[in-house]
């Protein structure tokens, strides 16, 4: 069951009343000229006047008594094993607290991590990264999804497979010719898409003190 009522919908110089019938339990839809109270009406940000004078307050803003900071030293290689990892010139600079390496020889892609330091200070981390020494073996690797899939590929993980499985749905055959857009193979085009990544102003942050 449901019930019948009335709307008014268009735009301005063009609004017509509609009679629709609604299932039970829906509410109304808004319609033209409805007057909201949140909607529609100007909200001043809370944290605007802070952000507009520069006197917002942000995680690298706020120090603890015995605070630290870290410093992550990446791989400047795609593919490599990690031979040795030196820590000992980062651990003999003033302020550095720890200097660690990550167990894991092998590195799968550039900017991975292979070691970390936590100093007294950001400057002070990031100029004792300079001070680890790391032997690298490069090994082959590819960036491209075809020659990744290729048979005889470098392997980004030992002996799995690159590719897990294939998983397919619906007519495949049929896509193509009824689609708007195609790929043409004769002329080798693909389409591709990126990933977006939102990013907020202010990144999270883990305060501890020693």
């Amino acid at each position: 069951m449901g019930r019948q009522v009335t709307l008014k919908f268009g735009f301005a110089g063009d609004v017509r009343d509609v009679t629709v019938v609604l299932p039970d339990g829906e509410p109304i839809p808004w319609q033209w000229g409805e007057q909201f109270s949140v909607l529609r009406k100007e909200t001043p940000r809370v944290d605007g006047p802070l952000k507009a004078t520069g006197s917002a307050r942000y995680s690298y803003d706020i120090q603890m008594p015995g605070m630290l900071y870290g410093a992550i030293l990446r791989s400047p290689y795609a593919h490599a094993m990690v031979r040795s990892v030196h820590l000992s010139g980062a651990r003999q600079q003033s302020g550095v607290i720890a200097a660690l390496r990550v167990e894991d020889n092998e590195v799968r892609f550039a900017g991975q991590e292979v070691a970390a330091v936590a100093a007294v200070s950001p400057e002070v981390a990031t100029h004792a990264l300079r001070h680890i020494k790391v032997e690298y073996t490069p090994l082959p690797f590819v960036v491209d999804m075809d020659k990744a899939m290729a048979a005889g590929a470098p392997k980004v993980f030992g002996s799995r497979p690159n590719l897990a499985r294939r998983r397919s749905r619906g007519a495949l055959h049929h896509a193509g010719a009824d689609a708007r857009l195609a790929r043409d193979p004769r002329r080798g085009r693909e389409l591709e898409g990126r990933r977006a990544y939102g990013l907020v102003l202010d990144p999270g942050c883990l305060h501890g003190a020693r």
